[in-house]
């Protein structure tokens, strides 16, 4: 079952020279995805948030900084489901992403180790290479997790560096989490043409 939000701010149209990137939100069931997406695109945090079934879709737009400008971005949010029976699905929903976020809850260690399935899926799923991040959510419950942790832990066990630790109740690195994927997608697929535009 898919869904549809939109952004408050998504009113504002970017038709010309804006690209669209497609990011995939994956994690286990419970770990915060969907109120991390709702925090980014709709600033709220709601505690009784519903489990997604199936996947749900957002739009945001965002200016990506290349340089000395900005660029428009339209951001597709896919937020899927956590529990395993949906994973099936995953291949048809993986199709096209530029971006991943693999989610676990800080609170909960074992949801890190979990994604080692998620990106290996993923792997064997994906036509071409992706940019994977790792956010450990509710940070609001392990307030003494340090960046310089979470980066040897995602690197030792998933052999991803490039992770953040975010909460949606706070909204701690959340604005800072979307931003610095839409540019490292940007930067990966987009930035070379880009510059021969100039």
């Amino acid at each position: 079952m898919i869904s549809l939000q939109q952004g408050s701010d998504s009113d504002e149209l970017f038709l010309e020279d804006t690209y669209v990137l497609k990011l995939l939100v994956v994690g286990g069931a419970g770990v915060g995805k969907t109120s991390l997406v709702r925090r980014y695109v709709d600033k709220i945090w709601n505690p009784r948030t519903l489990k997604t079934i199936g996947v749900d879709f957002s739009l945001k737009n965002v200016d990506v900084p290349v340089g000395d400008s900005k660029v428009h971005v339209r951001l597709q949010i896919w937020d899927f489901c956590g529990e395993r029976r949906y994973r099936q699905l995953l291949p048809i929903y993986s199709q096209g992403t530029h971006g991943i976020f693999l989610c676990f809850d800080l609170s909960r260690p074992e949801t890190l180790t979990q994604l080692q399935d998620w990106k290996l899926v993923l792997l064997r799923t994906l036509k071409r290479p992706a940019v994977f991040m790792v956010l450990g959510l509710k940070s609001d419950l392990n307030p003494e997790i340090t960046l310089e942790s979470l980066q040897d832990q995602t690197s030792r066990i998933l052999r991803i560096k490039e992770s953040l630790h975010c909460s949606a109740k706070t909204g701690e690195n959340v604005e800072e989490a979307f931003n610095r994927i839409a540019l490292l997608m940007f930067d990966k697929f987009f930035k070379n043409k880009e510059n021969e535009d100039q």
